[in-house]
């Protein structure tokens, strides 16, 4: 009798075992392998969840990558599989004819307001908490950075967006921002995607559309004051400096108005800033770039060159990215680039500076709402209009 409970003991104990093994198998190796997700979707790092952030880039076709985006993507593509970084890189040409059949509510007729669609369609079939939107023109230039250096405690529980403000006006930067993978992220998504239908057309497309879609969604008392900005922008079509008097009026009220759980990075202390800014040159604070176009590389222009740092040896062996430590000898960088924080900062303040002293000065113009009259911009600061 004694023997006969000693052996059912040991086969309860295996079988136990056995399925403990094959439940942790299930839940964590699985989902952490390397996959190539579809045609359309290039995923590289791990997929598990117990990576918080991932990162996507959206392109609107393959032929992109190599002759718009290549140094950046080979960047940033480099630094996620050293870290072990969810990203995705999904091409809308490719996305469109695999979901032909799905009714994905995706039929933006601009694809800047369709690539924030995309992004929730890739957000309801996963279970990453946060997916980090990236300009597919921004590359990583300091590998030694990390996204959470940057951003704010993710575990506040109301936090459903992130977005930065851009370095030289009072624009909210649109090309990349973190959306959290809840019902708060994907319904802001949304209605910044759906937008498209009633501001088609409109200056700056879904840049444009973003201060008056959050005005209208989340503070609707102040409809009355999104209207009178809103002039500004109806008025400003081919018309730069009346978008800009169009973007400090609605700031202005999304500044005064704290909207709970949708946060601003301020300028040049994100996890991105404009490169032609310091004329391509970065110290250890910085970590990606924006700017970063193959047609514009080695240009030296006023707005949005792109001065490019790296030298011919850069990138050359994609293998070492697997390694962590071997993957830092692909940033290899030409003789005058890095320079100290302090001459960083020092360039970067004047900039926030001299932004600083035109919203102050189109702030009056812009109140008045007086559409008909001469705008005064600083059109040195913006000579690419």
């Amino acid at each position: 009798m004694y023997k006969r409970k000693k052996l059912i003991l040991i086969i309860f104990c295996v079988f136990a075992t056995i399925s403990l093994i094959v439940f942790l198998r299930k839940d964590w190796i699985t989902d952490g392998q390397l996959t190539e997700v579809r045609q359309n979707e290039k995923v590289i790092g791990r997929s598990d969840r117990l990576s918080s952030i991932a990162i996507v880039v959206v392109i609107a076709n393959r032929a992109h990558i190599k002759r718009k985006y290549e140094t950046a993507q080979k960047s940033l593509q480099c630094y996620c599989e050293s870290r072990g970084l969810p990203y995705y890189l999904i091409v809308r040409d490719e996305w469109e004819i695999e979901n032909a059949s799905r009714n994905t509510s995706c039929l933006m007729g601009d694809f800047m307001y369709q690539r924030h669609c995309i992004l929730v369609d890739l957000m309801k079939k996963s279970r990453h908490e946060w997916f980090l939107m990236i300009d597919a023109d921004m590359g990583v230039i300091n590998p030694n950075q990390s996204f959470y250096n940057f951003l704010p405690k993710l575990n506040d529980k109301e936090l459903f967006a992130v977005f930065s403000d851009r370095d030289y006006s009072s624009e909210i930067m649109a090309g990349t921002y973190l959306a959290r993978n809840n019902e708060k992220g994907k319904d802001f998504l949304m209605s910044w995607a759906r937008s498209w239908n009633r501001y088609m057309g409109g200056e700056n497309l879904d840049n444009g559309a973003l201060p008056v879609m959050i005005l209208r969604k989340y503070l609707p008392h102040l409809e009355a004051e999104t209207s009178k900005c809103e002039l500004w922008w109806k008025a400003s079509r081919r018309h730069w400096c009346r978008y800009l008097l169009y973007v400090i009026c609605t700031r202005i009220l999304i500044d005064n108005h704290p909207i709970a759980g949708l946060k601003f990075l301020p300028k040049t202390r994100s996890y991105y800033r404009d490169g032609w800014l310091t004329g391509g040159k970065f110290s250890s604070e910085d970590f990606l770039l924006h700017g970063w176009k193959e047609p514009i590389k080695d240009k030296r222009t006023i707005f949005m060159g792109w001065m490019n740092a790296f030298s011919e040896e850069a990138f050359n062996d994609m293998n070492l990215c697997k390694s962590r430590e071997q993957a830092h000898q692909l940033w290899r960088y030409k003789m005058g680039f890095q320079w100290s924080v302090e001459e960083n900062r020092r360039e970067l303040d004047a900039w926030i500076e001299r932004s600083t002293r035109e919203r102050r000065r189109l702030t009056e113009i812009a109140l008045t709402f007086n559409v008909t009259q001469e705008d005064g911009c600083d059109r040195s600061l913006y000579e690419f209009q």
